[in-house]
């Protein structure tokens, strides 16, 4: 009969079920710590990646505030353009008036019919607040509203001023016909002033040279 040796494999055993728990626990450890390095390099990337938008949307948002101050800057000097041509057209069209005012009372004392009284003639004001040359404002009475009719409608005839006149108001007093027209002189009526406020400063010109020669 054969005998068996007899041997303990318990502390083999042990050591394995040892090795293998810290091989586990090594492997743990390696993936927490490549999470964490993953981590991390995401992190990284991401914020690499945000700081490079943020750059990019300040550069735009710098370049619109530098198109929106350059906006503002060209609105501002076309205000201030269209302010100078409108101070200049209404310096030449003061200096054309002693021209006009004239040949408007000339005109009104030719168009006014008989029963039409004129009480008084003013320059309207502009939208500034300043008397506009080209435009006025007409007050008279008259003995009934024919009359006034008839002047209204030779003063949208008359070459000296628009067609268009209009009758701000019309009230009776005392039996007569207060009326206030507004009335503008036509462009031909202003060209014809022009030229000859250009023709008058041209013969004062050639009246200094002969003086002067």
């Amino acid at each position: 009969m054969i005998e068996f040796i007899k041997v303990n494999l318990l502390p083999y055993r042990e050591m394995a079920r040892l090795a293998k728990k810290k091989d586990l626990r090594n492997f743990l450890f390696a993936a927490m710590a490549f999470a964490v390095l993953l981590n991390f390099l995401l992190y990284y990337v991401f914020s690499l990646i945000n700081h490079h938008q943020e750059k990019r949307i300040a550069k735009v948002q710098n370049y619109i505030t530098s198109l929106d101050d350059d906006l503002n800057n060209y609105k501002q000097l076309y205000k201030e353009k269209k302010l100078l041509i409108n101070e200049r057209i209404m310096l030449l069209a003061l200096q054309n008036n002693r021209y006009i005012v004239p040949r408007v009372l000339n005109e009104l004392d030719t168009i006014v019919p008989k029963g039409v009284q004129l009480i008084k003639i003013e320059q309207a004001a502009s939208n500034h607040g300043e008397d506009n040359p080209f435009v006025y404002e007409i007050y008279g009475q008259a003995i009934s509203d024919s009359r006034v009719a008839l002047f209204l409608d030779r003063l949208s005839t008359s070459d000296m001023f628009d067609s268009k006149p209009v009758m701000n108001e019309i009230v009776t007093v005392n039996g007569l016909q207060h009326f206030k027209i507004t009335t503008q002189i036509a462009a031909s009526a202003v060209q014809v002033s022009t030229d000859e406020s250009s023709d008058d400063e041209r013969n004062k010109s050639d009246h200094s040279d002969r003086k002067a020669d």
